[in-house]
């Protein structure tokens, strides 16, 4: 609708005919003949059934909550799973530090609408608070453009307000697309797609603020570019947290993000 926005305003300004015609023009006329047949048959005549299909995925609401506010206001968030135990080695038992990765099909339309693909292609693990378009390369899951979903936790050890974000750098080069996202508790922070990225990047996400307690907190990021129907590099994203009495976003530590988390015995 962004897109749609922006050539409707550019004819608005530029072309006089234009705007003449959405008044009076053929298209608005029949657009009303049409509405009032469908008002009439659905609505003003009895005994109508009217069957509501679902609509498409692109056109679906999202519900109330699907998204956190990403507003000053905390929310309060409770932990998925207390904290496991520590070992002799000091990390946490049952659980390995990082991300456990999945690369899936990225599919984009005419109206470049994106669609990331549900069943993984491939997989691996990755320390550090992001990744490296490199390294989604790497993987060489066979299809053309695609993204990569990184999964974990974030182990909470303080109570307190954690900021949340995400950073998005890409160096200059040819143009390219790119697909970000970033996900928190079962809710969405927010996704994006930034489109023909040529000079250099460096962007931090709105970010979103929660008054949380010890214990994890599932997390998962969204991030693949693409050129020309074909997936490339270079850029980088990097989970970024401030935690209580901190004064400012940091990377998260490699510590506090691990994945593989199973029942203790």
């Amino acid at each position: 609708m962004g897109k749609l926005g922006f050539i409707l305003r550019e004819l608005w300004h530029r072309d006089w005919l234009f705007r003449t015609s959405v008044f009076v023009g053929p298209a608005p006329l029949t657009g009303l003949m049409v509405a009032g047949g469908v008002w009439w048959y659905t609505v003003a005549s009895p005994g109508t059934a009217v069957s509501h299909a679902a609509p498409p995925p692109w056109a679906a609401a999202v519900a109330h909550g699907d998204l956190w506010d990403t507003s000053a206001e905390p929310q309060a968030v409770k932990p998925a799973h207390s904290l496991p135990p520590v070992g002799a080695d000091g990390l946490f038992v049952g659980a390995k530090q990082g991300w456990q990765v999945v690369v899936n099909a990225v599919h984009v339309d005419v109206m470049l609408q994106v669609k990331v693909d549900p069943t993984p292609l491939t997989g691996f693990t990755a320390e550090g608070p992001g990744i490296e378009m490199d390294r989604v390369l790497a993987s060489q899951p066979g299809a053309p453009i695609y993204a990569a979903k990184g999964l974990g936790y974030i182990a909470v050890r303080t109570a307190g307000i954690h900021t949340i974000s995400l950073r998005l750098e890409r160096p200059a080069g040819h143009a390219a697309n790119c697909i970000a996202g970033l996900g928190f508790a079962g809710h969405k922070v927010y996704s994006n797609v930034a489109l023909n990225l040529v000079s250099d990047v460096s962007q931090t996400y709105p970010p979103a603020r929660f008054d949380l307690e010890p214990g994890l907190y599932p997390l998962e990021w969204v991030f693949g570019c693409w050129h020309d129907q074909a997936e490339t590099g270079p850029g980088k994203i990097t989970l970024l947290i401030q935690h209580p009495g901190e004064d400012s976003l940091q990377p998260a530590r490699d510590d506090e993000i691990i994945h593989s988390l199973r029942a203790s015995p």
